[in-house]
Formats: C-alpha cells, structure tokens, sequence
C-alpha cells in the first residue's frame, strides 16, 4: 500500500461555515506510516454525488479514508453511501447500539430513537467501536477492480477531530499493512527573494521527479521549501534530505534563515537573547506589524523591550517634494529617541507611507557595537496594494536587517 485518498464530507465545509483540519492530520499521520496522499477531497451531503466519487477513486486506490457523515441526523448519509457502493442492504450491529445506549447512559440522558441509525452498517462492512462518542466507524474492503485479487481498503470515521484521531491511531492503523517504505518530511526556511528566482537560484533541485522532491511555498514574503524524501528506512529518508539541505545552503546562502517551521522574529529574537542584545521597535504608518509579531514569538526572558507609534511627518500630507529625504531624517530622529526610551541597542523602525501611490517602505537598524559606536541603517522595502500583506513583508523586512547584522557579528 503507498496511496491514499482522503475524503471528507459535510456540506458545511463548502459553505464555508466549518475549516476541515481532518484531512491535513491524517496526510501527515500517513506520510508517517510511508503512505503517500494522492488526492483530498471535499464533498457535500448528497448520496448520489459521493457515490459517484467513490466508485471513482476506488479502483485506482488502496485506501480511502472518509470523515463525516456518520450522526443519527437526516444528512448524515455515509451509511448509505456505502450500501450504495457495496450494493448490499443494511444490519444492526448489537454490540454497536450496546455501547452509544451506554454512552447516553453515562451522560445522564436518554437515547433517542434516531441514534438507532448509528448502529446500522452495510452487510460486508465490520464497525469501528468509537470509546468517547456515540458514532461507530465502518471498515470494509472492497475489490479494486472485477476480477483481481487486489482490494481497497476503505475507514469511515466520525467528523469529530478528537473522535477521528482516537479511532485511526488505535483502531484503523492496526488494520493497514506495512508499506516497506518510509516518508519523512522538511522544511527550508528563506526570506529575501521571490519565488521565481528562488526557483531559479536552487536550478535542478525543484525538478520534477527529483528524489527527494524539493517544493515552493510562499506565505507573506516568506517562502518554505518542502523537502519530501522517500526510502525503506529513516535512516536513508534523513540522509537524502540532509544532502538536499547542504545544496539548498550553498545556492541560497543568506537567505535561509532557519528550518522546520521556524518564524523569522523567532530567530531573531533568539540570536539577540544570545549575544546579550536588547531590542526596541518603532512603527510609523500601518502600525501593529512588527510589534505584534514579536510578542506572539513566546519566548522566555525575551530580549524585547517594548515600541513606539509615530505618526507620518505632516509635510508628506502637504508636499511630496522630497518626501524620501523627509522620511529618511525624520526614521532616524524615530530610531534615535525609541534607543533613548528604552535603552535599546538594537532598534528596529517601518514606515509604511500612506496613499495609493506610494510604492516603497522604509525599514531602519539602529545598532551599537561594543564600543558604543552608533550605526543606521535604512532600506526600502517594495508596497503592494494589499495594506495586510503590505504590513508583514515589512515588518519581515525589518527583522531580516537585524538577522543579518547578528549573522555578521
């Protein structure tokens, strides 16, 4: 078995009204069991349409995980779809209506008859018991294709995460057999480019077919490469993806800040706490950024001293003659008086101009050196037309002048 497919169902996921977090636990749980995710799949309440999608999938798939649908109310219609698909009629599973009775009974309640459903199961399907709710899973396998020997196994469990979690880890995993293949998975952190010349600076690395295969992601400005690396052991994926690592090192030198998820103010922050560093912020314009982002970095006896808000000067608003040379003084009066409030030796300062035609930020360094010899450093940053996504690549901008300065020390 190397693939699966995950499907989960609820016509609230499509509307919008519920995120599904399911399918993202269970690729992760099956990459470690060596098992690849080969499609996600969401579908709405309907009987007819999730049919369909099964007896798609089914001859091309060794497993199907399915999560939802498996309530005592009308739209809670996995049951059936399953019947539908096997092409057999339904039995009450006594064990199983034995346990959601007892479930009700712990709870001080009374069963309704509607529950009854949940004991119901399509004959040629055994149940998965569920310990902490009153919704059964149903496992069944099912020939791949008319004739052959191979099957697909297919796991229905219940859309409650902390339900579906308990009853694969415990009760589906144990049906699966072994892959005879590992998968391991990790991340390079960058910051500084786009992802285009990223993509063109790491060459054959992010070729298709590649082993291990090297991916792109890119969030506000900071871009993640993926390192999936497959072997018949850990030892073997871990070399592969350490190999990887040392050629995304060499091609992207600077602009790899860290790895496994690792934020850029966390780095930051612990390079500062280990040179004995204390940081100040100052924000003008779009405020909230940088600040907020370094203290959601929970990091214990933070080097973090606190920030300012300034307005932007009021000659912008009057004059764009010189507006460059007005920000640069007035980012430096900014840096100079946030060192003074709270004795910082690191200062970090964004301005972010207001109006639709300003095209550049400014981030500033205020740093001292062990002699107390002051330096400033000033740098544009490029504005988008999204405010949200203009005030994170800024502040990133910003943190990364003080990641470099700390690399160079």
């Amino acid at each position: 078995m190397s693939q699966a497919v995950i499907i989960s169902i609820g016509t609230e996921m499509l509307t919008g009204a519920r995120i599904d977090t399911n399918s993202a636990w269970l690729s992760d749980q099956l990459n470690a069991l060596g098992i690849e995710t080969r499609l996600h799949i969401t579908v709405g309440d309907d009987v007819e349409k999730q049919v369909e999608i099964l007896r798609d999938v089914i001859p091309d798939c060794e497993l199907i995980l399915m999560t939802g649908g498996l309530g005592p109310t009308l739209d809670d219609l996995t049951r059936e779809v399953l019947a539908k698909v096997l092409n057999t009629s339904m039995y009450t599973d006594e064990a199983s209506l034995k346990q959601i009775r007892e479930m009700f009974e712990k709870r001080g309640r009374i069963m309704p008859e509607r529950n009854l459903s949940q004991a119901r199961f399509p004959v040629g399907s055994l149940p998965i018991p569920n310990p902490i709710g009153t919704a059964p899973g149903i496992y069944l396998e099912v020939p791949q294709l008319a004739g052959l020997k191979k099957i697909c196994r297919i796991a229905a469990m219940p859309g409650v995460p902390s339900e579906m979690k308990k009853m694969f880890l415990e009760q589906v995993v144990p049906k699966l057999p072994a892959t005879g293949q590992v998968i391991k998975l990790s991340t390079v952190e960058c910051f500084g480019v786009g992802e285009s010349q990223c993509e063109e600076l790491l060459g054959d690395l992010t070729a298709r077919g590649r082993d291990p295969e090297v991916g792109i992601t890119v969030h506000q400005a900071t871009i993640s490469l993926r390192i999936v690396a497959k072997g018949e052991t850990s030892e073997i994926c871990q070399q592969k993806i350490t190999a990887t690592k040392k050629i995304i090192h060499q091609r992207l030198d600077s602009l790899v800040y860290g790895e496994e998820g690792i934020s850029l103010e966390e780095v930051v922050l612990v390079g500062l706490k280990q040179k004995q560093l204390k940081l100040a912020t100052c924000e003008v314009g779009c405020a909230g950024g940088l600040s907020s982002r370094i203290t959601a970095a929970k990091l214990a006896n933070s080097p973090y001293r606190g920030g300012m808000v300034a307005a932007l000067p009021e000659t912008q608003l009057q004059d764009d003659m010189g507006l460059q040379e007005i920000l640069e003084a007035y980012s430096k009066t900014l840096l100079l008086d946030c060192h003074e409030r709270f004795s910082a030796n690191v200062v970090l300062l964004t301005v972010i101009p207001a109006g639709p035609s300003q095209r550049q930020a400014l981030v500033g360094l205020l740093t001292y050196d062990l002699m107390q010899q002051q330096r400033i450093f000033l740098q544009a940053s490029p504005l988008f037309d999204d405010e949200t996504l203009n005030s994170a690549r800024t502040a990133k901008a910003a943190l990364n002048l003080v990641r470099l300065h700390l690399a160079r020390m």
